[in-house]
């Protein structure tokens, strides 16, 4: 706008410009600005708050191991401009079995919560993702995908849906009237699992007073399995009722090479059904092999599949380790499932590769049977029984057997006893549950009474058991069908 006089050489002008510095004052900018050296920057930004740029349409990358132990998920930041505010995304998918913990700018560095500000530095060209395993509570009724059960962990409930239930390799777990019996899905492959599957060593306790039932998912596995080269310990007071879906063992290996480990059992009241070719507890066909197997206390009732012993191995040619029964047994009932099988020890077809060395403890009486083998311990509980039978007015031995020669105490068909013993009532209450009658029996020490239920007279089929109500007027909480049978089984808890 001011006046000028060019001469004849102007033939051009320029324009001439100067950095513009900055006084440092946030609240009077009206655009962008750059602290120049020595710049005292102060007052308050009132334009645009700036946010860091971020890609969060980007999806989880690699998973790395930080410190062996948490892991973390890469999340790209290099768009990102850096000595800003910004606020960490919302947590991002989890793997399978983990939560999400936090960001953080490294990894193993401090753990930043999803929505909190975060100001990186020139330095920050990746966040991280971290996630921890997440802790099973050990309820099967509220599961929505497979679960594993850590040492300590107490399994109870019913599971609902077809989902893996695992036992982390070394834990030490507690079944409390837990029920894995999803029926329909021996044939789906999909499925290819245990009703509880050890990753190694495992022990598992049954409580006091629980009654528990395992059964297989696809038909080649068994009720439990546990790999070959480890050991399960199964122990405690309660009961067990372990079966396979098809061609498997109650408890043991699987069928089709899938060989097992060392089976140890210390107490417990367990009944153990095998499948096809498969033994009650052990192995299955050849090439899945059981380890070796200790009874050293509990109530066992093992019964082979066709072509498999009830203790011991599968048809076909299937063998085992060396079979220990100890002292601290009550009583074994070992049934094959072929003439051709042993009760204790090898599958049919086996001669040429039996099982290993077999011993029974000389303190047991053992009748030597074939197909079913019975043990019975020289435990205190039968004097115990017997006493406690003449106070409570109970006929009947500890050992005694029915009409159908099944033995152990009571069996009742509804009102008509199958036995010569004492009859049980039974009626019917307002929601269509039978319940049991009897004198107010209570349990003593050194044996507990179980309410045994099935649908046949000789005690297979549906096989339900119910702790004896002390009143006298135990419920059976499941529904009135054509036919149900009923015995009272006291069992040792020594």
């Amino acid at each position: 706008g001011a006046d000028f006089f060019p001469d004849d050489d102007t033939d051009t002008l320029y324009a001439n410009f100067e950095e513009i510095v900055w006084d440092g004052d946030l609240s009077t900018l009206t655009g962008d600005a750059t602290a120049q050296d020595g710049t005292v920057i102060h007052g308050t930004l009132a334009g645009i708050v700036i946010y860091l740029k971020w890609a969060k349409e980007l999806e989880i990358g690699l998973v790395k191991v930080v410190d062996g132990v948490a892991e973390a998920t890469e999340y790209d930041t290099t768009n990102a401009l850096s000595g800003v505010v910004m606020t960490l995304p919302d947590a991002p998918a989890a793997p399978e079995g983990k939560s999400f913990v936090g960001w953080s700018a490294s990894l193993g560095g401090a753990l930043m919560p999803a929505g909190a500000d975060f100001f990186p530095d020139d330095d920050t060209d990746t966040l991280y993702a971290n996630f921890e395993e997440i802790v099973w509570d050990g309820d099967l009724s509220t599961l929505t995908g497979d679960a594993t059960a850590q040492d300590g962990t107490v399994i109870h409930g019913t599971l609902a849906g077809n989902y893996k239930v695992t036992i982390a390799d070394g834990a030490t777990v507690t079944l409390s009237n837990a029920t894995i019996n999803v029926s329909g899905v021996g044939s789906n492959e999909d499925l290819a699992w245990a009703g509880l599957t050890c990753q190694g060593d495992a022990e598992i306790i049954l409580a006091a007073d629980t009654v528990n039932v395992v059964k297989g998912f696809y038909e080649n596995y068994p009720g439990i399995y546990f790999p070959a080269s480890f050991t399960l310990t199964i122990g405690g007071s309660g009961a067990l009722d372990a079966s396979s879906n098809g061609y498997a063992p109650g408890i043991g290996a699987g069928y089709d090479t899938l060989p097992c480990g060392d089976i140890v059992i210390t107490g417990g009241t367990i009944t153990a059904t095998g499948g096809r070719f498969s033994a009650g507890i052990g192995g299955s066909i050849s090439g899945s092999e059981c380890g070796d197997i200790a009874i050293l206390g509990g109530t066992v009732t093992a019964t082979g599949g066709n072509g498999g012993a009830g203790i011991g191995g599968g048809g076909n040619y299937g063998v085992c380790g060396d079979i220990t029964i100890g002292p601290g047994v009550t009583r074994i009932v070992a049934t094959a499932g072929s003439a051709d099988a042993q009760a204790i020890g090898a599958g049919d077809s086996s001669a040429a590769t039996p099982c290993g060395t077999i011993t029974i403890d000389s303190s047991l009486t053992d009748d030597n049977g074939s197909p079913t083998r019975t043990i019975t311990g020289g435990s205190a509980a039968p004097a115990a029984y017997s006493s406690w039978a003449t106070a409570n007015g109970v006929t009947g031995a500890w050992d005694a057997t029915d009409a159908s020669g099944i033995a152990n105490v009571f069996r009742y068909a509804f009102n008509q006893p199958t036995g010569d013993f004492t009859l049980l009532g039974i009626e019917f209450n307002e929601d269509g549950k039978a319940v049991i009658i009897t004198p107010a029996l209570v349990n003593a020490e050194g044996f507990d009474i179980t309410v045994i239920a099935s649908d046949n007279v000789d005690g297979t089929g549906n096989i339900g058991m119910i702790p004896l109500n002390a009143s006298g007027r135990t419920v059976i909480d499941e529904e009135k069908g054509e036919a149900r049978f009923f015995r009272l089984d006291a069992n040792a808890t020594e």
